[in-house]
């Protein structure tokens, strides 16, 4: 998904990907701590989200990868941004960390290609 932020045209991934967060911080997700750091993370999250819940209005959104890991630091936040600025009429989804987020791409991937040719 393509969004306009910061002055220009840039895709979701350029945004808040792991890539993103370390051009944008000049460190890992893993070694950041501060709160608000975090809330900047979320609200780069909440972006994209807010385009896709209520186009897709899923039950659940799992976290994983790279930033997915750190789900505990920016998912209350990112709730209560969802709560706040999603229309009325749309339910937030769950949002959740994955179990093993680091290898949660790569199985969601293959459960998805596994899955297809029944449809």
């Amino acid at each position: 998904m393509v969004f306009w932020n910061d002055n220009e045209w840039q895709i979701w991934q350029k945004i808040v990907s792991g890539s993103a967060i370390k051009l944008h911080f000049g460190k890992l997700a893993k070694e950041i701590s501060d709160p608000e750091d975090w809330q900047w993370i979320s609200d780069k999250l909440a972006l994209g989200l807010l385009a896709l819940v209520p186009t897709i209005q899923p039950d659940t959104i799992i976290f994983g990868g790279s930033v997915g890991r750190y789900f505990s630091n920016f998912g209350a936040s990112l709730s209560k941004t969802l709560d706040k600025l999603l229309p009325k009429y749309i339910k937030r989804p769950n949002l959740i960390g994955a179990k093993n987020p680091d290898e949660a791409v790569i199985y969601g991937c293959y459960f998805y290609a596994t899955h297809q040719q029944n449809r």
